[in-house]
């Protein structure tokens, strides 16, 4: 199934409801969804995009905005590998987590990736809360977060990408954590700041 929220002209295209876009979908199907506008879940304990059972191709546009007073995006029971590129913001409500994975029931868990140079935001709470996989994180340049990243189980890599400008890193073991592997992309420009 695909879904594409896009803007025309000066109009934006508006996804809304308790749960933005849901998808209660079986093992292993999947879900791609590309998003230049807004998607909004207005449940409490909703998202703006829930998907479970299905793996998530998603990438939202620098344009694009998803969130709700709940979490941002939740994939539940992550039977297959899901993917995650986000330009725009992705925002969670406070306390909660703006990208969440939840591992399968029973199986293998699935090893995830969430690309990132836009906002992921979830203040007081967790901006990407990975699972049990084997999972990959890529921060471009310009890229931020507000809340923890966390890795979770598995052997989790973090990769600093080349942009057309330098970036700038800080937190590892305190803000980002659980990443085994660390990586730094050929010809990439980065200034660690902090404690890392």
């Amino acid at each position: 199934v695909s879904i594409a929220n896009t803007t025309h002209g000066t109009d934006s295209g508006l996804i809304t409801g308790g749960i933005g876009i849901e998808s209660l979908g079986v093992d292993a199907a999947s879900l791609s969804i590309d998003n230049a506008g807004t998607i909004i879940g207005t449940y409490i304990t909703g998202a703006g995009i829930g998907v479970q059972g299905d793996a998530l191709y998603l990438t939202n546009a620098a344009s694009g905005y998803i969130g709700s007073p709940g979490n941002g995006v939740d994939i539940v029971y992550d039977y297959a590998s899901s993917t995650i590129t986000n330009l725009g913001t992705i925002a969670a409500g406070s306390g909660n987590d703006a990208i969440e994975f939840i591992d399968p029931l029973s199986g293998t868990p699935a090893d995830n990736t969430v690309i990132n140079a836009g906002l992921i935001s979830a203040s007081g709470g967790t901006a990407i809360g990975f699972a049990d996989g084997d999972d990959t994180l890529q921060i471009d340049p310009g890229a931020s977060f507000v809340g923890t990243v966390d890795g979770g189980a598995g052997t989790n890599r973090l990769i600093l990408a080349e942009g057309t400008n330098a970036g700038f890193f800080g937190g590892l073991g305190s803000q980002f954590l659980n990443f085994e592997q660390i990586d730094v992309a050929a010809n990439a420009k980065w200034s660690l700041t902090g404690a890392n």
